[in-house]
């Protein structure tokens, strides 16, 4: 399906049994696994779900989704990262929401969540956010993703540096540390990552930086989201720029007004948000106003046809033209 292409409702009688209470949307999109892999799945999975609860959603049903299997965790995954992480709170004169999960894909094989994300507020009152994606095809991508991340935003804590230079700069401490530390070569890491880096009250710019098919969204007022990359129309899954390591390309940059929120995401959910108008609309309608850590899971947990990788996302609002100053005893 192209990106505008219109979606119709499905009868609730047609929804899986999981989410009976979530909007279906239907689309005419491709099956979202062959048969063989179907069938190479479930070779895999033990032989009786276990008896498991979870919360209702009104997240929607895209196109025809299938109930899911058991999803479970490998004997002898190591440097395993949390299903879930979430965040939503107030940061100086922003507000960020921020949910990264893993997908189906993942969990059917028994696979940790790859992506990563993190953000800090600098000294100076900028806020810098970073976001990874590790390679599915690279033994530890994870640990690539969660300590690019973690050296971008310790970086932003003590130097004062553009989007591109934090994210160059993170990716060399990176293939040090996993090296250093975990025994990791550059290869076993590799990754995609962005910084955004968003100026202080006042300014109202925000610089992007990124390496890879990891991607940037405006949410403007007037509830549209568009993308602030170019996109690459190569085939899926194939990916012709990485990190970290000798000979990693130069990075795409872009600047942007902040008063509009911005979305930084991994392509789980950028590839979804280009093709699913429906999506677009449910999620403007999700991210209108600031929201908490749950609400921010909660717009995540869509199901849309051939939709199964992690998914990531950090929205940010600007919610005051300055930082409240601290109290003086």
């Amino acid at each position: 399906m192209t990106a505008g292409q219109d979606e119709r409702i499905e009868s609730p009688s047609d929804a899986p049994d999981q989410q009976a209470t979530a909007p279906q949307i239907q689309s005419t999109e491709p099956p979202a696994e062959s048969s063989a892999q179907s069938s190479a799945q479930a070779s895999a999975q033990p032989d009786r779900d276990p008896e498991t609860h979870d919360l209702p959603t009104s997240a929607p049903f895209i196109g025809k989704v299938r109930p899911l299997p058991l999803l479970h965790l490998s004997p002898g995954v190591t440097h395993r990262t949390p299903t879930v992480a979430l965040d939503g709170l107030s940061v100086g004169p922003f507000h960020v929401g921020a949910a990264s999960q893993a997908g189906t894909a993942h969990l059917i094989k028994g696979e940790p969540r790859q992506d990563a994300y993190d953000f800090v507020l600098t000294p100076e009152g900028r806020l810098v956010v970073a976001i990874a994606d590790g390679l599915g095809s690279r033994r530890a991508s994870q640990v690539g993703a969660r300590i690019f991340c973690e050296h971008a935003t310790a970086l932003a804590g003590t130097t004062d540096c553009t989007a591109a230079e934090y994210l160059v700069q993170a990716a060399a401490l990176t293939s040090t540390t996993a090296e250093n530390n975990y025994g990791l070569h550059s290869e076993d890491i590799s990754f995609v990552g962005a910084v955004a880096v968003f100026d202080e009250a006042g300014e109202d710019v925000v610089d992007i930086a990124r390496v890879g098919d990891v991607s940037a969204f405006v949410l403007t007022s007037d509830g549209a989201i568009s993308e602030l990359f170019q996109h690459d129309d190569a085939a899926l899954n194939i990916v012709t720029a990485l990190l970290p390591g000798k000979g990693a390309p130069e990075p795409e940059e872009v600047r942007t007004g902040g008063d509009s929120q911005i979305v930084l995401t991994t392509d789980g959910l950028a590839t979804d948000l280009r093709n699913s108008t429906s999506l677009r609309e449910w999620l403007a309608q999700e991210w209108r106003l600031p929201v908490g850590p749950y609400a921010m899971a909660d717009s995540l947990r869509y199901r849309r046809q051939g939709s199964h990788d992690d998914r990531t996302a950090v929205v940010v609002w600007r919610t005051k033209e300055s930082a409240a100053e601290p109290p003086v005893d």
